[in-house]
Order: structure tokens, then sequence, then C-alpha cells
């Protein structure tokens, strides 16, 4: 039985009428308040608002309609049998008619319903919907999370059973990963909860799916964060033959960004991007590209002040901050200075730079659990520090 967010084919479907629902007059698909408002944390219809977040991210209309071929190709594999509504589906994505996935799935959906609600369906039937339902859903799902895993799964001849090794173009962030009755497992993160603290990982080697807490997950790292390393597991071996594959891949594609975070470190369950996580990134290159952002204007205030970038005191440093410390060269004769002199004085200078770093953090008083997130905050503060001073310098 489905989940009633996910699936107008249940119980959840039949008794919409009776219960807190809603009818879409976009979609026309029955929706109950209470189980997507639970679920997805919205208020409107769920299969539309995925919709406009697929249309966010500006995916061609060829580049969808050639993935949903893939869909089809599978529901025809496992249903076995031809079908009108199966044929209808076939010449919508050869037509290109569908803009978005999602109204792959809204179109199946409305057409399924239709033929449940108009009268009586055999049971043989109503099996072989339910399976292109699921399937439907399965596969339009992976599209949705990443397009390139997508297409790498479905080049057998290119990457064969080494697909999962491909780097996309936002590369996933990667964990060890533990379930019950395995061991830590390699993973990649397709997909989070950040409000229930979960992720969804795709495990290498075995290619399984599935949500695992992230307080159960560690950022991958050189070494092996269990006790042992089960040696003798063949789907292990596989696991770590791609993995060693796929960061391969990242140092080929990323030479001097990629590097190692220390081992057992928690994982940020609202990360999604390898990068987007400071440990995975070597900080002099991240400093210069968030430099270079500020200075191109591709970052605005807010989200220089949200984003997880490694700014270091050295840039800081390196800066023109004249506005800053002027209050303590301006009162002294440059000229009749001695070199050592000078030097105090700038040492000075970066003195109160620090200290006005240390106020910020004693004023926000954190509880910190580890030194790594004490000195991540005061890279935080020291970023703030850094926009301000650009923004005078303006």
């Amino acid at each position: 039985m489905y989940r009633c967010s996910e699936s107008v084919l249940t119980e959840c479907f039949k008794g919409a009428e009776k219960w807190n629902s809603f009818l879409c007059h976009q979609c026309l698909l029955f929706q109950h308040k209470d189980c997507v408002k639970k679920e997805f944390g919205i208020d409107s219809c769920i299969y539309c608002f995925r919709r406009s977040i697929e249309r966010g991210k500006n995916v061609g209309r060829f580049e969808v309609n050639d993935a949903l071929k893939w869909v089809l190709w599978h529901i025809q594999d496992a249903v076995g049998v031809q079908m009108k509504l199966l044929n209808d589906l076939v010449i919508k994505a050869a037509t290109w008619q569908f803009t978005t996935s999602e109204d792959f799935i809204i179109f199946l959906k409305q057409r399924i319903c239709s033929v449940f609600t108009k009268g009586k369906v055999d049971r043989a039937s109503v099996s072989v919907y339910r399976e292109m339902h699921k399937i439907a859903m399965k596969e339009v799902k992976d599209f949705q999370r990443c397009k390139d895993c997508f297409q790498s799964r479905h080049r057998f001849e290119e990457f064969n059973e080494f697909w999962i090794s491909n780097v996309c173009s936002k590369p996933h962030l990667l964990v060890y990963a533990k379930v019950p009755k395995f061991p830590l497992w390699p993973a990649k993160v397709l997909d989070n909860r950040p409000n229930k603290e979960q992720l969804f990982c795709r495990f290498f080697g075995t290619k399984d799916e599935c949500w695992v807490s992230a307080e159960k997950c560690y950022l991958l790292s050189e070494e092996y964060p269990g006790k042992t390393e089960p040696k003798v597991d063949k789907s292990f071996l596989q696991a770590k033959e791609e993995l060693e594959k796929h960061v391969q891949n990242l140092i080929s594609q990323f030479p001097s960004k990629f590097r190692f975070p220390p081992v057992r470190h928690a994982v940020n369950a609202k990360a999604l991007s390898l990068f987007e996580e400071p440990l995975f990134c070597n900080e002099e290159v991240k400093d210069l590209e968030f430099i270079e952002e500020i200075k191109r204007g591709d970052l605005n205030e807010e989200i220089a002040m949200t984003e997880e970038f490694c700014v270091k005191q050295e840039i800081i440093s390196t800066l023109d901050t004249s506005e800053v410390n002027n209050s303590v060269v301006d009162n002294t004769d440059t000229d009749n200075l001695s070199l050592d002199d000078k030097e105090l004085n700038d040492s000075t200078a970066n003195k109160e730079n620090e200290l006005n770093v240390v106020e910020l953090l004693c004023d926000l008083k954190p509880s910190y659990n580890s030194i790594e997130e004490a000195e991540f905050d005061l890279k935080k503060q020291k970023k703030k520090l850094f926009v301000n001073i650009l923004r005078l310098q303006e």
C-alpha cells in the first residue's frame, strides 16, 4: 500500500470526499490537506509544487522527454503487456509534449484515476496499473533528484556497472552511512529532509537506496570510520573499488579543490553538494573563489552571510583595510616611524580586527560541542567582517 500523500491509487483517493481534502484546479487531483502538510510542509498541491520547482531548474524539454523514454522503457519491461495508456505516453514523449517530468506523473495519475472511477476493474488490471505507477514514481523521482545520475545509469556501454563512479556537474556529498545489519558503507547523498535530519543515500557497490538518519552517517574520510573494515564481503570490495574510481574522477576534475575531511566527522543534514561542506574544500582555493564571486556581484550580502565558505584571517589581512585601521595609522607620523614601529602598528591593527571578531562571538554566547564547531563559527564571523569591509570600500 502506497502512502496516501504519494499516490491517488489507494484508499486515500477513494475516501477523499469524506476527509479534509481539496481538488487542485490545475492538475485535477484530490489530496488530503493533512497528509500534504505533514509530509511536505506545504498547503498547496504537491504535484504543482514539484512542477514549479522543476521549471525553476530550467531543464530543457528535449532533456525531459528523452529521460521519460527511459522511464517508459522500465515500465514496459516490468509490465510486459501492450496497453493504450502506455502507447499514449510513448507518443507524447516522442513528440516532446511534456514540459516537465512532473507533467508526466500528473497525466499518468489522471488517466489511471479516470479508469478507476468509470467502472469496475479486475484485479489483474489493478496490479498492472499499480506497478506502472510505482515504477513511474521511482524513476521520475530519480531524474528529479539528479539528472546527471539518471543519464549515467542509462549509459550502459560507456560506464557499465561503474556508472555510479561518474562525477555529476554538481558533485554529491559523500558519506559513510550505517543501516541495520550492515557495516558503515560508502554512499552518495541524493536528497535530504533537514527538518527530520534524514539523508537519502545511494550506496556504492549494491546501488541500493534508502533514507538514513544523519546521526548514523559520517563524512567520507580517507580512513575507514568503523572498528574493522569488512575485507571479505564481495559487495563491500565492489563498493570500495567504485568509490576509489569516483574519488579519482573528483581529483581529476577538481585537482586543487578536493580534500578528505577528518575521520568520524558528523554530517550536516542541510548540505547536499560535496563542496557545500567546508571540510571537503581546500581552504585557499575556496577563499579565492569566494572573493571573486563577491567582486563579480554573484553573491549578495545575505547569501554571503549564510554560505559556508572557508574564509581565513590571512585573506582579511591582505585586503585594503584602510577604513578599519585608519584610526591607528592616522594618529602617527608614518614618515618618521622606523620599520619596527610600522610592523608593530600593523600587528596592532590585525589584533584589533581579531578582538572585534571575538567580541561578536562573546555576544552570541554559543555553546560549542567541539573545537571544529568553534573554529567554524569564528570563520563565519570573520566572513561577516570581510563583507562589511568590501561594502565600506565600495
